[in-house]
């Protein structure tokens, strides 16, 4: 039985559980001051030496806090963080918590992909697609990376006991490359099969990407006022500096092994190796958004997701005019 037909059969007959006094603090505060976020896809190509998107639709399209959308190794299915009532809690406490969602590209509804009483962040699929990964906000609000199945028979453990609060992360095999909350922030290096922890870099901001196709993760480094894309090599753990980010902006995706996307406003900016800064690509106001914060593109380069704010219209509907398409020069 799939997980989703599983979960809703087992609601009615699970007991509530509480989370601790401290974590319900937290939460509440974290959700109050939550921005109205939606997921957006676009369909792309590729033509020469550029990436053709065409007109993006709202997913979500819905009061709240939709946000971290991440696809399947298929390009398939998109799972994303929700902010929506939770029928393990009590009636005070539905909404000031997150569960996974996801939703199949082919146009089926959105379905929760786990439901519990504590807050999952950041899903990725694992390679053999039988599960994922995500930050869970335990109850004493600890925050650990787990593993959750999405088949029966298997059960939710935590991965990485011994490294908290992880916000965010890169797999490539069995190694795990971790944003780790403190003061400052860290990169750290895990190998899940030996135990082995090192600390890469500080002050580090919350971008922490896997290289298409090789064994390096690029991540966020700050200096000051200035933030970089750095890459690492896990293997030598050798750090190459990229290029400065955008002002203020600590989330982009990889296009391939040798182009970002990041978002901004209402537009979308490339970078690729060899390039000192980026190039103002494509603007998307036109959708209407602004904030684009979050990008994500699917593994066949089919699909572009991306997070924003939904916008008022720029004019009343059936008088704007716009191109059926954006170009993203690379």
């Amino acid at each position: 039985m799939p997980i989703h037909t599983a979960l809703r059969a087992l609601l009615l007959s699970m007991p509530v559980i509480m989370p601790a006094a401290a974590a319900q603090a937290q939460t509440r505060a974290t959700v109050a001051g939550a921005p109205n976020t939606d997921i957006w896809l676009a369909r792309i190509g590729r033509r020469d030496n550029a990436v053709i998107v065409q007109p993006p639709r709202n997913l979500t399209k819905r009061e709240g806090y939709d946000n971290q959308p991440s696809f399947d190794a298929r390009g398939r299915t998109i799972y994303y963080t929700r902010r929506a009532p939770n029928a393990l809690l009590p009636n005070t406490e539905r909404d000031v918590q997150t569960d996974i969602w996801s939703y199949a590209l082919n146009g089926s509804s959105h379905v929760p992909v786990t439901v519990t009483a504590e807050s999952e962040y950041s899903a990725q699929v694992t390679p053999d697609g039988n599960a994922i990964t995500v930050i869970r906000v335990e109850r004493d609000s600890a925050q650990h990376l787990w593993r959750m199945p999405l088949t029966t028979g298997g059960t939710a453990e935590r991965l990485v006991g011994r490294v908290k609060p992880v916000g965010y992360y890169a797999w490539v095999g069995p190694k795990v490359v971790m944003f780790v909350l403190g003061a400052p922030a860290t990169l750290q290096l895990m190998d899940t099969t030996s135990g082995m922890i090192d600390t890469i870099a500080r002050d580090i901001g919350r971008g922490v990407k896997r290289v298409p196709g090789t064994s390096r993760v690029s991540f966020v480094q700050k200096a000051g006022a200035q933030w970089f894309i750095d890459e690492l090599d896990i293997t030598t753990k050798a750090v190459t500096r990229l290029v400065a980010t955008l002002p203020m902006v600590e989330e982009y995706t990889w296009v391939d092994s040798t182009t970002m996307l990041a978002g901004t406003g209402t537009t979308l900016q490339t970078w690729r190796r060899g390039q000192t800064g980026w190039t103002v690509a494509a603007d998307l106001s036109y959708a209407p958004l602004t904030d684009i914060s979050r990008v994500t593109i699917d593994p066949t380069g089919s699909w572009l997701a991306f997070v924003a704010v939904p916008a008022a219209p720029a004019c009343p509907t059936g008088t704007c005019r716009r191109s059926s398409k954006a170009v993203i020069r690379r």
